[in-house]
């Protein structure tokens, strides 16, 4: 009788194991059937992203290391470190800097220069990097990292503001200087509820006839925002040089909604807003992100892809730890790079940041200021378009529009292929 059966069996067993050669696994099988029309839109050829967006296991620290030194990077990371809030944050870096890539790689004013190009026209200057891995980056869990001790420094981390080994990194190999304030500043957003009431009655609620009102007084002139009438309007007159009537927009940091009144003035079809902590939006045409989310959705291939990105006075502080945010030295580099993974090619980019006199410049823990080195580096793969960007570099010995020394300024920019300059 067993060795009918098992005469019988043997069959079976040869086809299996034809099967699994040949398609390595059950699941090859089921990928095997996925058309080109059936990917979602970020994972065709011609897509910025050409390779799937699947999530992938952590690779283990031995593998960390080894890749960073095949980059001729030095790893963060010390077994024998005695602190365990810098042992996390180090692993965590290490693993941001294998995702990034290049990108993470210009710390020394001989990496910018490397990547430097100069448009013929306007003559201002970018920075261009070709290999940005945007499926990793988008997908990477550390990059919205959170850390609740910015209250306890002293108690915590054993020192005011960032370990030493990460100084070079936040100043670009010491081409500027990190000004400590006497005290850090805790303005927690990630993992709680956004907003200001000071400065939106509802705070995180952003109710449908509030916005509807605030597009009347943008249109007037009188909607104070977040930093008064005169810089409201300044940004409603740079917006209306592109192109914003029927387009997608991507709105990064908002803690009252005045940016995304202004686009939909302007004839936006759909803001979608991403911020630290959690928004409610009850218009019809605002929808809102945290970064668990956005990461979320785009893992899904539920993301869209954006006409157009618009940040203003948020990427400054991104990466200091001001917000509940973990400690990340290009923390504005890398929230840009993945607003142009999911902005469309062709698409246009306002980026808003303050600037000052002198140079670049870090207020730790409160935000940076943009100059000649950081403005180019934060916005690495955009050119910039408006007529009046190279004027930003006399701010930097008149100080800003406003009288303040470090007010806040926007450009227009659109975003390239690297490989082109196109």
């Amino acid at each position: 009788m067993r060795k009918q059966i098992l005469v019988h069996l043997i069959p079976w067993c040869l086809l299996l194991v034809v099967i699994l050669f040949k398609f390595e696994s059950p699941w090859n099988m089921c990928a095997l059937n996925v058309t080109e029309e059936q990917k979602p839109p970020h994972l065709h050829e011609n897509s910025t992203m050409q390779r799937e967006s699947q999530s992938q296991p952590s690779s283990s620290l031995q593998d960390i290391h080894a890749k960073l030194q095949e980059m001729g990077e030095r790893p963060l990371y010390n077994e024998s470190e005695q602190n365990a809030w810098k042992k996390e944050l180090f692993e965590r870096l290490d693993r941001i800097r294998v995702g990034c890539g290049e990108l993470c790689q210009i710390n020394t004013l001989d990496a910018w220069e490397a990547h430097l190009s100069t448009d013929p026209v306007s003559q201002a200057p970018y920075l261009t990097v070709n290999n940005v891995d945007c499926p990793t980056i988008l997908g990477m869990e550390e990059l919205d990292a959170s850390d609740l001790s910015c209250g306890k420094w002293n108690e915590i981390r054993g020192e005011n503001y960032y370990p030493e080994e990460l100084i070079p990194f936040y100043t670009l190999g010491g081409q500027w200087d990190i000004d400590a304030q006497e005290k850090p500043r805790c303005d927690i957003y990630l993992t709680t509820k956004a907003g200001d009431s000071r400065l939106w009655e509802t705070g995180n609620v952003w109710k449908h006839d509030d916005i509807e009102q605030a597009k009347k007084e943008i249109e007037e002139g009188t909607h104070k925002g977040s930093y008064g009438a005169e810089g409201v309007n300044y940004v409603r007159d740079v917006l209306k040089t592109a192109e914003v009537k029927d387009k997608s927009i991507l709105v990064i940091g908002s803690s009252a909604p005045w940016l995304e009144a202004t686009l939909l003035l302007l004839g936006a079809k759909k803001v979608t807003t991403l911020e630290y902590g959690e928004l409610v939006s009850e218009h019809e045409q605002i929808v809102t992100m945290t970064p668990d989310v956005f990461r979320s959705a785009f893992l899904k291939g539920d993301l869209e892809m954006f006409d157009a990105v618009v940040s203003h006075s948020s990427l400054e502080h991104s990466g200091l730890g001001r917000y509940g945010d973990a400690l990340n030295p290009w923390g504005d580099i890398l929230t840009i790079a993945r607003a142009w993974c999911v902005t469309k090619p062709g698409g246009w980019m306002y980026l808003g940041l303050p600037v000052g006199q002198a140079r670049d410049r870090v207020y730790a823990n409160y935000h940076r200021i943009y100059g000649k080195l950081r403005w180019p580096l934060i916005t690495t793969n955009w050119k910039p378009v408006t007529s009046n960007y190279t004027d930003v570099f006399d701010l930097f010995i008149r100080g800003s529009l406003w009288g303040s020394p470090y007010g806040g300024h926007g450009y227009i920019f659109k975003k390239i292929d690297p490989s082109t300059n196109n």
